[in-house]
């Protein structure tokens, strides 16, 4: 596979889980997990922390890495945050799907064809895309109070925005999902359900079923 020095740092941290930076401040790295399936990349991170304690928001983008702007939106929107003016805590992965990203391979994953928005939450012991769904999640997704995660119309930008959230989760978790999806403010929003012809696999399915209310933003 392809690497670039941008995804290669040969002190990126080993662990699954992204500590949280002092009151205040903003930490900036990379994050290379422990799996050794996934040694050859490291992913960006940015954890904001803000002045008072709060709520923690995960803010993932690039899980299909041909969708430029949902990435390029969030790193925009990572720095112009004052963490001095924020309750809680955000961490943001830019770009999820490293290994697709760097052989500019839209949808599925160079590595075993896999699209990695079918395998969440991921598995340990398949293969490099559901091993790279399973570090996401647990160290990422799974602990936090919520997600929001970015999507776009892919290499052809052909899409009306609109908002997805998942039913499949308990009535709590439901109900907060569609009030995110509702405060995000895209112009569509829908529920996704077995009976609506949901897709299984999803960042927002898999935080649903774990009691993170969760969205897919789709938009650009």
């Amino acid at each position: 596979m392809t690497s670039a020095p941008a995804f290669r740092r040969d002190d990126a941290d080993a662990v699954d889980t992204i500590a949280p930076p002092a009151p205040g401040t903003v930490r900036r790295g990379m994050l290379r997990f422990a799996n050794p399936a996934l040694a050859d990349w490291a992913w960006p991170y940015t954890a904001v922390r803000g002045a008072a304690d709060g709520p923690h928001l995960a803010l993932i983008s690039g899980v299909h890495p041909a969708e430029y702007p949902a990435i390029e939106a969030n790193i925009r929107f990572t720095r112009e945050l004052d963490p001095a003016t924020l309750r809680g805590t955000l961490v943001s992965l830019p770009l999820i799907d490293v290994p697709a990203f760097l052989e500019r391979t839209p949808f599925v994953s160079p590595v075993d064809g896999k699209n990695p928005n079918r395998f969440f939450p991921g598995d340990p012991q398949g293969t490099v895309t559901e091993i790279m769904d399973d570090a996401i999640f647990r160290g990422v997704i799974a602990p936090a109070d919520a997600l929001i995660d970015l999507h776009g119309g892919d290499m052809v930008e052909a899409l009306i925005p609109f908002t997805i959230f998942s039913g499949g989760g308990d009535a709590e978790t439901t109900a907060r999902s569609k009030a995110l999806g509702k405060a995000f403010g895209l112009p569509y929003l829908v529920e996704s359900t077995p009976a609506s012809g949901a897709i299984g696999g999803t960042t927002a399915h898999a935080a649903a079923a774990a009691g993170v209310p969760s969205i897919i933003a789709e938009a650009g």
